[in-house]
């Protein structure tokens, strides 16, 4: 018994905080075998087990306070405090274990989720626990410890990856680094892009680049736009991309690769955000109301040509397309009606990524494109999907080209 009380002064001694304590100079280390004299008696107890970790832990970087960054939060040095299953506010990383997950707050925005906020909702946390946790540390009923130095969620609402605040450096540049490959397109890849161009009537070649032109108020009546003035692609544009390309599973390098060089021309390289008309836009919509060339399946109603013409970085038409979209959006949590109320002027100010995405993977979904991506099709057979022909070809397959090269695709 007596045994049994040293050690457990000697365990309080080391404490089990998970905090590492500074030794003073000359202070002489002692194992646990030097304490217990080597007695294989205590290989069983719990006790045992417990020194033992500690003893393993000694000289470790430690976490003591239970608060959390994020790598798409909006503000890098932000933190937000644990709380355990209970609800009780955690000030101490050693009350933590795989399974507590839920945070006390949000962070105050996110870069990359489809609302630009954060939330608690502890269903987007991969696998519902903390990753790279202490097997060896066992809290009871398979709750393991967290390791101070390596243990992360990651969250697939905003794709951020949530580590503990005083993590040791090592772990602060591997979250960086991770956090840099999850990008799946960058702003020197997208920006850098240069395609040269042949004039139609010249036979002329002038190079373009990615421009944006936004759209900044409209006529309900007319659905007429007036622009801002053209920018160049900005980091938020690129947060934008890569929420998307997340969002609908276009994610890897030829997927990405064949999306962007099918947004590239049929957005005109990002500033035709809603499609152009060229004298009349009644008339030259026209083909777009019932009975018209290019009204197969548009679900239109008679002088709707106009107001459902094409919008987002690939143009859906139609209202059946614009109706999808909307009731999309609705079951993601975004119930807005003025995507058919207002049409092709208010979907393109507002959802130009957005509407891309959804055209890609589930208003055309029966085509599979990100898997024909993947088996390798061409740019003249996913230009047919997209475009239902092959106008402007040559300069899909440069962009795919460049593209494929510059991420790597294979």
């Amino acid at each position: 018994m007596e045994v049994v009380v040293y050690v457990l002064e000697l365990i309080a001694l080391f404490g089990l905080t998970g905090c590492a304590f500074q030794k003073e100079e000359d202070e002489v280390e002692l194992t646990f075998d030097d304490i217990i004299g080597g007695n294989e008696s205590w290989d069983e107890s719990e006790i045992y087990e417990e020194a033992r970790t500690n003893e393993d832990r000694q000289g470790e970087r430690a976490t003591c306070e239970a608060l959390v960054s994020c790598t798409s939060a909006c503000s890098e040095s932000e933190t937000v405090k644990m709380s355990a299953s209970g609800n009780e506010i955690l000030t101490d990383v050693s009350q933590l274990n795989k399974n507590d997950i839920s945070r006390e707050a949000p962070f105050s925005g996110c870069r990359l989720s489809p609302d630009k906020k954060c939330t608690l909702d502890t269903s987007y946390i991969e696998g519902g626990a903390w990753q790279d946790y202490d097997e060896n540390y066992d809290m009871g009923s398979g709750k393991n410890a967290l390791d101070c130095d390596r243990s992360y969620m990651f969250c697939q609402y905003g794709h951020g990856i949530i580590y503990l605040k005083d993590a040791g450096q090592t772990f602060k540049d591997q979250v960086e680094e991770k956090s840099e490959d999850e990008l799946l397109i960058t702003l020197d890849i997208l920006g850098g892009m240069e395609i040269m161009e042949k004039d139609e009537k010249t036979g002329n070649t002038f190079p373009r680049k990615w421009k944006i032109k936004e759209v900044e108020k409209y006529d309900t009546k007319s659905f007429i736009p007036e622009y801002k003035k053209v920018r160049e692609l900005t980091q938020d544009d690129i947060d934008e991309i890569n929420r998307v390309l997340y969002k609908y599973e276009i994610n890897t390098p030829n997927r990405v690769a064949h999306f962007l060089a099918q947004c590239t021309v049929e957005s005109d390289f990002g500033t035709g955000p809603i499609e152009r008309y060229e004298t009349d836009i009644n008339k030259d919509f026209k083909k777009y109301e019932p009975g018209g060339e290019c009204s197969a399946g548009l679900g239109n109603r008679p002088g709707e040509g106009a107001k459902f013409r094409g919008a987002g970085a690939i143009h859906i038409t139609g209202r059946a397309a614009y109706e999808g979209f909307q009731d999309y959006m609705k079951e993601y949590g975004i119930e807005d009606k003025k995507i058919v109320v207002e049409g092709a002027v208010y979907v393109g100010k507002k959802y130009f990524w957005e509407a891309a995405g959804y055209y890609w993977s589930v208003y055309k979904a029966s085509y599979k494109l990100n898997e024909k991506c993947d088996k390798g099709d061409s740019v003249m057979s996913i230009t047919e999907i997209v475009n239902s022909g092959h106008s402007k070809l040559e300069l899909r397959e440069d962009a795919y080209e460049y593209l494929r090269a510059t991420l790597g695709a294979k």
